[in-house]
């Protein structure tokens, strides 16, 4: 019997140790869908200051700029796409106004640019462009291309992004896989839970509890240290011969959630700590049974 006891406990200590680690790591893999670590990084590595050509004469994107902020658009509309990812927002709204003027220009000076079409050429194959009509001008031809394109620009004043770089909703899938992780950290939390209070069950002894709980959180808070510093070196490794400011960027985040990664686990061998020193400071009933 007390065999069984003993390999239950161990089996529950070995699920715990698992599912701390998996919420370590899921708690902190959270940054990902909030803007903060983005903000940061994009701050670090001065991506703001080059969205300033976004703004006035300088314009290339055709969008009239709030406030002649690009910052300001831009983090509005990264607020927008996280929240629709975490789930907090039914539908991906990344709404633009349209420099109409400015983008109707430059389609125009683009189609005089395009050859005229020969005599008996089709001017499309598809909604491929071969050449353009000798009968149209390059307006004419605009609004034939923008019209076998089905592309809104001169329809409304306002865009929404997502109907271009997204028109058939895959982004639903990550919001789905968001979701189950979601699902998977907090059954993990739960569970956790569940399986310390069992633990006190088979023990029928807080104190014996406590130390059991103490090897737990340890050897979970090491296993995750222990990850957080191997993915570090990998990342190191992989990174340092390149020299792209991309490569920046995603070494802030990473770096960002391995910071997190080793908070947490700190976090988690400290509550073991306290759960040994609580295993000595607490009265042991068996003792105080033999002297009554």
């Amino acid at each position: 019997m007390r065999a069984i006891k003993i390999f239950l406990l161990i089996l529950l200590s070995l699920f715990i140790i698992f599912l701390l680690s998996v919420s370590i790591i899921g708690a902190s893999l959270q940054t990902l869908l909030y803007p903060s670590v983005y903000e940061e990084s994009f701050q670090k590595n001065n991506i703001y200051s080059q969205l300033n050509n976004l703004a006035g004469p300088n314009n290339q994107f055709f969008i009239v700029i709030p406030n002649n902020d690009p910052q300001l658009l831009f983090n509005s509309l990264l607020n927008n796409f996280l929240s629709y990812l975490r789930g907090n927002s039914d539908q991906l709204n990344l709404t633009v106004e349209i420099d109409q003027t400015a983008l109707r220009q430059f389609f125009e000076n683009s189609a005089a640019n395009f050859t005229v079409c020969a005599p008996g050429q089709e001017p499309f194959t598809g909604e491929e462009i071969n050449c353009r009509p000798a009968t149209q001008n390059s307006s004419e031809f605009i609004d034939e291309v923008l019209e076998r394109k089905k592309l809104p620009f001169f329809d409304q004043k306002y865009l929404n992004l997502a109907t271009i770089y997204d028109p058939q909703g895959n982004l639903n899938k990550f919001v789905y896989f968001i979701k189950i992780y979601k699902y998977i950290l907090y059954g993990s939390l739960l569970l956790t839970i569940i399986f310390i209070f069992f633990i006190y069950l088979l023990n029928k002894d807080i104190k014996k509890s406590f130390r059991w709980y103490f090897v737990d959180f340890i050897v979970a808070g090491g296993i995750s240290l222990s990850i957080a510093f191997i993915l570090g070196k990998l990342l190191d490794s992989q990174l340092r011969s390149i020299d792209v400011i991309l490569v920046d960027i995603v070494a802030d985040i990473a770096n960002n959630i391995l910071y997190k990664i080793n908070f947490y686990s700190i976090i988690i061998i400290l509550l073991g700590i306290v759960f040994l020193g609580l295993s000595f400071i607490h009265p042991n009933k068996e003792k105080d049974a033999k002297k009554t």
